[in-house]
């Protein structure tokens, strides 16, 4: 893995097709993101887009699996929310109503989202109105986690829930049912973010072609990944970085 890497910053561009936005968008990653990486630390919501690309470019695109989509976790994130709620109902509820328009609706739209120093991934299901939660640090029954992206989830659902047309109402309800799924559990305070990139992986690359409720055909799992699990998938975002990012970087 890559090691003693010099101060930069490097511009990384957020297709509008892969992250649900109107226009193509322009970030970038830098020293501190890379410097937590490295070090095993938290993962930043830069490292989370670099390795929502590279699912993208090493699977969804060359398999053609256009049921397949992200939500940005920049643009929904808490700390956005924090600064203008309505502006994150407005992202989501406009990549809800898009689907609309797409011949091959997504059958998965992938949202990792951050809150409280902590990562979950939600995936949304709107041909059957089901958000699957994977949380590597489940609450114990009958607990769960309350966290305000849920609410604004589910107000933008309900807006394109009403818009559609009543033949294409394949569910009767405007509220979202969210799922815990039972999946791998932390052991590391910080591990959350390669959790939520390990899930994301096994959705892309095991459940692709899955049409049913995810919560009945996902291999239920409480057992954290492995170091070489986890290792296995900070060499895929390492390497995918190095081959696509690093070279272009300056000073």
């Amino acid at each position: 893995m890559m090691s003693n890497m010099p101060k930069f910053s490097s511009a990384l561009s957020l297709p509008a097709s892969i992250f649900s936005y109107k226009k193509d968008t322009l970030t970038s990653v830098k020293s501190r993101d890379i410097s937590e990486f490295l070090t095993k630390d938290f993962a930043s919501i830069k490292v989370l887009q670099v390795y929502m690309m590279y699912l993208y470019h090493e699977y969804i695109c060359p398999l053609k699996l256009s049921h397949i989509n992200f939500l940005c976790p920049d643009a929904i994130s808490c700390a956005t929310m924090k600064k203008n709620r309505l502006s994150v109902i407005d992202y989501i509820k406009d990549a809800f109503l898009n689907e609309r328009k797409k011949d091959v609706q997504s059958k998965f739209l992938l949202a990792p989202y951050h809150e409280g120093n902590h990562w979950v991934l939600i995936v949304l299901d709107l041909v059957l109105g089901l958000a699957y939660v994977f949380d590597s640090a489940t609450p114990p029954p009958p607990g769960t986690r309350k966290l305000e992206g849920f609410n604004c989830i589910q107000m933008a659902y309900r807006i394109y829930w009403t818009n559609l047309e009543n033949d294409k109402r394949n569910i009767k309800s405007q509220k979202l049912r969210f799922i815990q799924m039972k999946c791998a559990q932390q052991v590391d305070a910080v591990d959350s973010g390669y959790y939520v990139m390990k899930y994301m992986h096994d959705v892309v690359t095991v459940y692709n072609e899955y049409k049913d409720n995810l919560s009945e055909g996902y291999v239920q799992r409480e057992m954290p990944y492995s170091d070489e699990e986890l290792e296995e998938t900070r060499e895929q975002w390492a390497k995918y970085f190095k081959d696509n990012y690093l070279m272009d970087a300056g000073e």
